[in-house]
């Protein structure tokens, strides 16, 4: 019998919580707690472009009623820069492989409501959460399609 020492490579585990942005935490408290903190600045930032706010989503266009929605009007590169950095901290669904095709979505319609001075939909539901609808033409335009057919469309 030969006896001999052999060092085993110890794999340890560890739960560790990434926030939208990547960074990460090994609370999940402390992740919460700087993502909220981030939602609060971002949001500040936003103030000065929200239109309008606290709009009933069921007298708008028949959503949920205990949700509202809140128009923006972006004004400056900025600005969209910090709409779509706030969407991505509300969904961090957006930055997953399988959320990035409707991120690009989002942001094309973002950029085309800046460049031509449009406004931007977003729900907020009853936990304050905010969630992209659309931009009003877009709306408008989907709105009068309704009775075309997919030949008049085109």
């Amino acid at each position: 019998m030969i006896e001999f020492i052999e060092e085993v490579p110890r794999v340890d585990k560890y739960t560790r919580y990434k926030a939208a942005d990547g960074t990460v935490f090994t609370t999940a408290g402390e992740c919460q707690k700087y993502e909220e903190t981030a939602k609060c600045v971002i949001r500040g930032k936003l103030q000065k472009c929200i239109t309008k706010k606290d709009i009933d989503a069921w007298d708008l266009m028949g959503g949920y009623e205990d949700n509202s929605v809140t128009s923006f009007k972006l004004s400056t590169k900025s600005d969209v820069d910090s709409f779509m950095q706030l969407l991505c901290l509300e969904s961090p669904y957006y930055l997953r492989e399988n959320g990035k095709e409707r991120y690009e979505q989002i942001k094309e319609i973002v950029e085309d409501a800046f460049t031509n001075g449009d406004v931007l939909l977003v729900g907020q539901n009853c936990d304050g959460d905010y969630y992209f609808i659309n931009s009003r033409q877009n709306i408008i335009n989907n709105l009068k399609s309704l009775d075309k057919s997919e030949e008049e469309e085109k």
